[in-house]
């Protein structure tokens, strides 16, 4: 019997292959998105390679990107190959994001012993809906903030709407800011590139409500999750609740402290960042062009496509996924923050090794 993890060199496929590998004995195939065999030799390193995994290799807007998949004896598929930038285009995130999940459900119901097919989703996908958010199929379609939201909503909607035959969860990730709790960081994401911009001085107003939750994980909880998920259906919110998470203006209270134990930084006697409203955002966002440097237009524009996020107040339930995971305690969110920064400012974001 198999597990087939699609995008298994990714920051998720790849920590969940490595627990199903040290801590199971299933047979793994893993598969990585590439277009020749120099690029899978070069994407599959650092994964676990024995006997008992094996390697393919595609690209999701191919007609048929599993085609090299042997289906018989797979019993779980998790998909969790996808474009995950917020400013992703729109062509491509449907490409990837939708028409590449239709294809992989299609292949699924190839499978004849699957018991299992799990899509690997966002809690974005909730789209710009405020108030709770249950861990459930939504009944009416919301709006979105980005590409990116949307195509995770569609590809989702897929799935209940026209795969529902298949045996299958979604399990919604929130944003990963380190591996640990020791911070350590080995993806950034637009959570880590927002603090660079802080850091620096590049970004002097944050759109966004200081009283916003900001949800948070870590990597370990995320691979944690989904392995204990891969037997049970339904929807799961991978995420702590919002009693348990920090709001923006506490994560910008957290970073500027740490930040400012730094020497470099407190030299530049750089300020926090003013908080500025939605609508007086899209209107600085908007005349950039006119009168800004490529610097600061590239910086305020790098966290355009998720700023409409940063005023919504919304409230995630969790209840399937303590149910289905015993262990889950909430996690330290402020001292995993503080932690993060440190590493990050310790590191350069990532230029400079321990």
């Amino acid at each position: 019997m198999s597990i087939l993890i699609t995008g298994a060199n990714g920051y998720i496929g790849s920590r969940l292959a490595t627990k199903l590998f040290n801590e199971s004995d299933e047979s793994l195939i893993l598969w990585i998105h590439a277009s020749t065999t120099n690029e899978l030799e070069r994407k599959k390193a650092g994964l676990p390679d024995s006997e008992r995994v094996s390697f393919a290799w595609g690209e999701l807007k191919d007609h048929a990107p599993f085609a090299s998949v042997d289906p018989t004896d797979i019993t779980k598929i998790v998909h969790g190959a996808a474009v995950t930038r917020f400013n992703v285009e729109q062509d491509l995130a449907q490409q990837v994001n939708v028409e590449g999940t239709t294809k992989a459900l299609e292949f699924a119901r190839t499978c004849p012993v699957l018991d299992r097919f799990s899509l690997i989703s966002t809690v974005y996908a909730s789209g710009l809906k405020s108030g709770p958010i249950p861990e459930a199929i939504p009944v009416e379609r919301p709006s979105f903030g980005n590409f990116y939201e949307q195509s995770k909503y569609e590809a989702e909607q897929e799935l209940v709407v026209k795969y529902d035959d298949l045996p299958w969860n979604i399990i919604r990730v929130a944003t990963i800011i380190a591996d640990d709790d020791n911070g350590k960081v080995t993806q950034y994401n637009v959570f880590h590139n927002t603090l660079k911009l802080l850091y620096y001085g590049l970004l002097s107003v944050i759109p966004g409500n200081p009283k916003t939750p900001i949800y948070l994980v870590k990597g370990d909880f995320i691979a944690e999750s989904i392995f204990s998920l891969l037997d049970q259906e339904g929807v799961y919110h991978l995420c702590d609740t919002k009693d348990h998470s920090i709001s923006l203006g506490q994560l910008i209270d957290i970073a500027f402290s740490n930040f400012e134990a730094s020497e470099d930084f407190k030299a530049r006697r750089i300020l926090k960042p003013l908080y500025s409203d939605e609508e007086s955002f899209k209107i600085l966002v908007d005349g950039l062009d006119s009168f800004a440097g490529d610097i600061i237009n590239q910086s305020v524009k790098s966290i355009a496509p998720f700023s409409s996020q940063l005023f919504i107040h919304k409230e995630f339930m969790n209840d399937n996924m303590r149910t289905a995971c015993p262990w889950y305690r909430p996690a330290d969110m402020s001292t995993i923050v503080r932690t993060t920064c440190a590493e990050l400012v310790k590191t350069k974001w990532g230029r400079v090794n321990d």
